[in-house]
């Protein structure tokens, strides 16, 4: 019966561990299997102790800013690949002298006199406590406010228990999970040091790393199976711990099947490919002509649903977009990209939208319902589409959404003008856009994906003044490990970090920036950083926010826009945001504006700062108290599980081929709005 009153109290004999641990020449497991088997108690609090931290830190970091900790991380990960490293190499030679020596059923049934004991058993042991600490990567995720997945804390928190148990009761069966284990910790610990440490590695060999977690299993289970046979099998003689057996199998059963899992959804290309490209083969086209030297391509099925009196919603550089009607069906949206395939950097955009819309899905958050590829008589790629309930496509791609309503912008510009029946939106509308806006930004964020380029003309309204965030060709998955300095965005919504000459790092807080520029634009009509009649872009964020300070200024590669910015500052002042918006604000929100003048320019003063640490995050806007009438915490969603990395695309027309290919696999993997086995049904 389990004595209760034992976990009551926390027994922890720190001195006889650091005993153990320093008599690395007298080293004796039976002192080390006495300690664990008196701390096994000690081992389940710990764990307990350990998942409840792990769930009452993420409440607590909720409503928080992420910290940094990058310093702290490159150091952790160098200092557990540096220890592992030693514990491998200190087990190496016990290892293959057993297997090479005195063979395998010696390796797996009667060895645990040189594992456990000598100098390889001090650097098992040593290994075997370097498991308390390990639960430390845990707390950077929290903290950092990264995805933590559950084979995470669950791999840490049954290892550390299972190793411990395990110890206590000796048998040789434990050598291959054990060894291989720390040579995978060493490497694996040793890649997290070079990505904290901003050096960029290739996909293939984050895959490798979780191959070799895969095989380690492989061969833990097998070390597990056949000693049972040949014990209870053949009947031969074999040190072999029933516990032991019984701990190890269902440990590492666990983590093959997790790990498995992991693999396939992270990594598998395959997984979302059932069904054959849309592509000039399978479908037939009707063309329109929505302007002058502008062909847009339909699959013909779309008249069993559509009427094909279009609306044109909008073009442009970027491509045009066309709106469907149908009397049985939402309408939708189909966006005509240009030139995707006239430089690798068109390319590269293009399919890192395709894969963001397919990876992504929320409620503010365009969705598509669909793509398709047009090709040319030769097989080469010309068009690309997209299916949203009305939203998208580009040249050389077309892709189809749900129509989300007409784009900010010109709802701000019917409600200033009072044209084409214009709404008049009031201050808790404003209050919701906002929230909405803020709440798919904690989303992507949460996916480790940044949006580059918020402003209104990459938001649709509806007819509920619901927000839907769009147009992910700038969108990037984040690394806070490298720099990401390609100038990105719009001018007038653009921060300080997005600017060319930027060295630093930048994160989700740029996003913030651009939306506390646009909440100045929806009270006010205008555009509140107006780019006119200067010589750089922020020329006009200086005009109204004041110097900028030297800790931003000394990121800043260019020393030519280095001195522009200072001198352009010394006449700056930072503007008194109340003052701004009672003297510009739109007649019908003036009595709003008085109101909420104290949370408006609280809000608007965290969000456009020129020092990105000052500058507020996404968390902290929901939770602040101009948005507490609006917040809605069930819509506050995250994103499970983490969005693919980007392999890096090799240049010139090898790299052209290569995002082409990946394109075609994105369409693949795109919903089937239009199921070709069945014409009458939309899917």
């Amino acid at each position: 019966m389990l004595d209760w009153d034992r976990f009551r109290v926390v027994r922890f004999d720190a001195n006889e561990l650091i005993s153990i641990t320093t008599a690395k020449d007298e080293f004796s497991y039976d002192r080390a299997q006495r300690w664990m088997l008196e701390h096994e108690i000690f081992s389940i609090q710990v764990v307990v102790l350990y998942l409840m931290t792990v769930f009452m830190l993420k409440q607590f970091m909720n409503n928080r800013e992420a910290f940094k900790l990058e310093g702290a991380i490159k150091s952790w990960n160098l200092i557990i690949a540096t220890l592992s490293g030693i514990c491998a190499a200190g087990m190496t030679a016990e290892f293959f002298t057993t297997l090479f020596g005195r063979g395998i059923n010696a390796s797996l049934c009667s060895s645990t006199d040189t594992f456990f004991h000598g100098s390889t058993g001090y650097f098992l042991w040593c290994y075997h406590i370097i498991r308390l600490f390990e639960f430390t990567d845990t707390l950077f995720i929290i903290l950092r406010k990264q995805p933590l997945l559950f084979i995470h804390w669950f791999h840490h928190a049954l290892t550390l228990y299972v190793s411990w148990f395990c110890y206590a009761r000796p048998s040789p069966l434990s050598r291959y999970g054990i060894y291989l284990n720390a040579l995978i910790h060493t490497v694996m610990y040793t890649y997290y040091f070079l990505r904290a440490s901003k050096i960029r590695l290739p996909l293939f060999v984050a895959k490798a790393i979780t191959s070799a977690q895969i095989v380690q299993f492989v061969f833990a289970f097998w070390s597990i199976i056949q000693p049972s046979i040949m014990k209870f099998g053949l009947g031969m003689p074999c040190e072999l711990d029933t516990q032991t057996l019984l701990a190890s199998g269902f440990m590492d059963v666990c983590y093959l099947y997790l790990f498995v899992q992991f693999y396939l959804n992270k990594y598998n290309e395959t997984k979302k490919q059932p069904k054959k490209c849309e592509c000039l083969r399978t479908l037939e086209f009707i063309d329109l002509n929505p302007c002058p030297r502008t062909i847009f391509k339909v699959p013909a099925r779309l008249a069993n649903h559509y009427s094909l009196k279009f609306e044109n919603l909008g073009s442009g550089s970027y491509g045009t977009v066309l709106k469907f009607k149908s009397k049985t069906q939402p309408d939708i949206a189909i966006k005509r990209f240009v030139k995707v395939f006239n430089s690798l950097d068109c390319a590269r955009n293009a399919l890192r939208e395709l894969n963001l819309l397919n990876n992504t899905k929320h409620a503010n958050v365009v969705k598509i319902l669909g793509a398709y590829t047009i090709e040319n008589s030769t097989g080469e790629l010309e068009f690309i589409a997209l299916i949203h309930f009305v939203l998208a496509v580009k040249c050389f791609r077309y892709h189809i959404t749900a129509y989300c309503g007409q784009n900010l912008r010109r709802v701000i510009e019917k409600a200033r003008d009072g044209k084409d029946g214009g709404s008049r939106y009031s201050m808790k509308q404003v209050k919701s856009m906002m929230s909405d806006l803020l709440r798919a930004c904690k989303y992507l964020n949460s996916a480790g994906i940044i949006h580059r380029d918020v402003k209104p003309e990459n938001m649709c309204i509806d007819d509920n003044w619901k927000l839907t965030l769009l147009d992910f060709g700038f969108a990037r998955v984040i690394d806070r490990n490298n720099q990401m300095t390609e100038e990105r965005g719009t001018h007038p919504y653009m921060s300080i970090e997005m600017i060319q000459e930027w060295r630093g790092v930048y994160d989700e807080k740029v996003d913030v920036w651009s939306i506390g520029a646009i909440l100045c634009e929806l009270l006010t009509g205008e555009t509140f950083f107006t780019a006119e009649n200067v010589k750089h872009p922020l020329d006009a964020a200086i005009q109204k926010l004041g110097p900028v300070p030297n800790s931003v200024l000394d990121q800043i590669s260019d020393r030519t826009v280095c001195i522009h910015f200072k001198k352009h500052s010394e006449r700056a002042e930072r503007i008194n945001f109340s003052d701004y918006l009672n003297d510009n604000v739109l007649t019908w929100l003036q009595d709003s504006i008085r109101e909420n003048e104290k949370d408006l320019h609280d809000f608007i003063d965290y969000a456009l700062q020129f020092e990105p640490a000052l500058r507020m995050s996404v968390d902290f806007a929901l939770a602040h108290g101009l948005l507490v009438e609006v917040r809605d915490y069930p819509g506050e969603v995250v994103y499970e599980g983490s969005i693919p990395e980007e392999e890096p695309l090799p240049d010139g027309d090898e790299g052209m081929e290569e995002c082409k290919r990946r394109i075609r696999r994105e369409i693949n993997a795109a919903p089937r709005f239009l199921d070709a086995a069945n014409d009458n049904r939309l899917v």
